[in-house]
């Protein structure tokens, strides 16, 4: 094999098989590579890039330092946490125990660089394109610190690298006994309008006011540098010693996309390491005052006009927080019920690019049709739970009101990745599964044990006998909304299930109607109802579920609800002899985000190849320009001694024969012999 198979992961066998074939597949392509070089058509006769298992051998390769996965492993093997295991890299090279480094400014960088590449997986290019460079400064007063240089324009994507680049950098200084940058007021004002205008000029995710920059400029302990990327300059602080006037893409993402959009996981890492980064916090409780503060406008800052806002921050009724996993879900991919995806105009489809409240800035949407749909009110009255996409087809032009918008299926690590913390769930299938199979553990209920593996399946009738017999909560699908209602409302809807006529069959309840007037209190709590005759008409399925948590069975059900301490579902869960838990939970805002955003990136005009000629060709390395400007430039010189002649290729395109690399004297034309470094004709 081309990589140690060992690393494979030991549980069942059927994923072991898996990840076997995809080494075992990637090594037939391997060498189908192999083979293609040697044809020598290549400037090399074999694959540069060398296959790799392990991401500390990534990380080798990228940044050069010999022993470095070795040594990670080592580290890795001790801590068991990644990000540790790459402050404990840091450790070593600053304090001399790895690597060996010609200045003390060459030391921080690739200490900052194996830190980063570390905790990027060594899959992305920030560590290594994104850091220009690190020195350590002087202030006035003779005090040191460390400015990091960042390339511009960065990618604004991967935010939390850059933030953690300035981050790690003060837990650099400090290591070293370093002071900490100490900003004049001018250099302070500088860094602000910089930013600032920056952002005016450029559309960006996340838009930094001005207070917000201030805060982070007076308290931020290194210097965030780079060099001037833009075309336009700062018009008040300028001429700054040893700055040009020009705006530096760099610094303003640096700041404002990564460490300010990202403060809640700066500030918790901060912790981590022994560093107090509060004041990031600080500073992102500006966000949003140049629009009056609210929470509404800076959910809202980006809106692109034609552009459908879902549902509002916390509104009821918007996207339900569901945690789990489905097979096509993943980090920033998140679950939309298909009849959602109907019922709001098709707008979201897969891979449709969804703004949220939080965790996270964006997220792409894909159908998961295993979670909660939607709940509509229909243009008769009638109440309608959707569970499959041919019936949001069928009913969709008769959608009155969209009451609830159903589930967004979200994992847990887009919360850690983000530094969210997780927002309180409502009562679902799988909460339900857990509190049986513990009641079923304690010798309760053990005749239910096949619902703990398909909670799906539970009737009505089923469900209120485990929940009695258990002492379990009531399963979810036969709770509704109730935290909407208030006191007056639920007693209200007690007093109106005493006047309820019940159909029965075979002993069982098939439908109630119930009187008119507790109508948009049902819609509220999104109760499914049929409006038959100007009458509530509660079907099989809910009927019996309902009638018990409003006390149709508790003849003293109005004096419990009044007594009993708590809210109201605790006053329900007294009513009914079951516990009502809350459907609810969290619900999220959402609207459609700028997909448009993801075009591909094309240069203009747009090349068919790069020729190698370096930057002399300009950003688009043009032979002519090179030509042109006739500058120094390195082509690799291929001499074929068949047609005895010069062409820049590994093999000859008039003989087919292999050439060989010559140099020749530019004066006299002689070529030279392989190790003469003179002309021995001209000189």
């Amino acid at each position: 094999m081309l990589v140690d198979m060992s690393f494979l992961p030991v549980g069942r066998g059927e994923i072991r098989r898996y990840f076997q074939r995809l080494l075992e597949a990637a090594e037939r392509e391997w060498r189908v590579a192999e083979e293609a070089r040697k044809k020598g058509l290549d400037p090399e006769p074999f694959v540069e890039i060398k296959p790799t298992a392990r991401m500390s051998e990534r990380a080798e390769a990228l940044l050069g330092l010999k022993g470095f996965s070795e040594t990670y492993e080592r580290i890795f093997a001790e801590t068991r946490d990644q990000f540790m295991a790459s402050i404990r890299m840091i450790d070593e090279i600053i304090e001399g125990r790895f690597g060996d480094f010609k200045t003390p400014d060459e030391r921080v960088l690739y200490a900052l660089k194996s830190a980063l590449i570390i905790y990027t997986n060594a899959v992305v290019a920030a560590p290594i394109e994104g850091i220009t460079d690190a020195k350590i400064m002087e202030n006035p007063d003779g005090t040191k610190y460390i400015a990091v240089y960042f390339a511009g324009p960065i990618r604004s994507a991967g935010g939390t690298a850059a933030g953690l680049t300035l981050l790690l950098a003060d837990y650099i200084q400090k290591k070293m006994g370093l002071a900490g940058w100490k900003p004049t007021e001018r250099e302070i004002a500088r860094w602000v309008e910089e930013t600032s205008l920056y952002f005016r000029v450029y559309s960006r995710q996340y838009r930094p006011t001005k207070k917000e920059l201030e805060v982070v400029f007076r308290n931020i302990p290194v210097r965030p540098d780079g060099e001037p990327t833009e075309d336009f300059e700062v018009s008040v602080n300028r001429d700054l010693p040893g700055l040009s006037n020009r705006v530096r893409g760099g610094l303003a993402i640096s700041v404002g996309e990564s460490l300010l959009l990202k403060a809640k996981k700066i500030a918790k890492l901060a912790k981590k390491i022994g560093l107090n980064w509060d004041w990031v916090l600080e500073a992102k409780k500006y966000h949003g005052e140049e629009k009056g503060g609210s929470s509404l406008a800076v959910y809202l800052e980006g809106l692109v006009a034609g552009r459908p806002i879902f549902s509002y921050p916390g509104r009821w009724g918007g996207f339900r927080v569901r945690y789990g996993r489905s097979r096509n879900t993943g980090v920033m991919a998140s679950g939309v019920h298909p009849a959602t995806m109907v019922l709001t105009g098709e707008f979201i489809a897969t891979g449709t690019q969804l703004k949220r409240e939080y965790p996270g800035k964006a997220m792409g949407a894909v159908p998961v049709d295993g979670i909660e749909g939607p709940i509509v009110l229909l243009d008769n009255g009638d109440v309608i739970k959707v569970k499959d996409v041919e019936t949001a087809y069928r009913i969709r032009d008769r959608v009155k009101t969209i009451l609830f918008l159903g589930d967004v299926l979200i994992t847990y690590g887009d919360f850690r990745k983000a530094g969210e913390k997780l927002a309180p769930s409502g009562f679902v299938e799988e909460w339900w599964a857990k509190e049986l199979k513990r009641a079923i553990e304690e010798g309760r209920g053990k005749e239910y044990a096949k619902y703990v593996e398909d909670p799906y399946s539970v009737d009505p009738y089923t469900a209120v006998e485990i929940s009695k017999k258990t002492g379990i909560p009531l399963h979810p699908e036969y709770i509704h909304y109730y935290r909407i209602l208030g006191e007056k409302d639920a007693e209200d809807i007690i007093l109106a299930v005493r006047e309820a006529e019940v159909e029965e069959r075979d002993g069982r309840i098939v439908r109630a109607y119930l009187p008119p007037h507790i109508k948009p209190l049902l819609e509220r709590a999104g109760v499914p109802h049929l409006w038959r005759d100007g009458r509530i008409v509660l079907e099989e399925r809910y009927a019996y579920p309902f009638l018990l948590t409003f006390g149709y069975f508790n003849p003293q059900a109005v004096q419990v609800f009044e007594r009993t301490e708590g809210g109201v579902l605790e006053k329900l869960s007294a009513v009914a002899g079951v516990r009502i838990m809350d459907k609810a939970g969290t619900f999220l805002g959402m609207r459609m985000a700028r997909p448009e955003a993801a075009k591909p990136r094309k240069m203009s005009p747009p090349p068919h190849v790069l020729f190698p000629v370096g930057h002399a060709g300009g950003m688009q390395r043009l032979v002519l320009t090179a030509a042109d400007k006739n500058p120094e430039v390195d082509v690799a010189a291929y001499y074929c001694p068949t047609c005895d002649r010069f062409v820049p290729y590994p093999r000859c395109p008039f003989c087919g024969r292999k050439t060989v690399k010559k140099r020749w004297c530019p004066r006299c034309g002689r070529i030279a012999d392989e190790n003469e470094t003179k002309c021995a004709n001209c000189g």
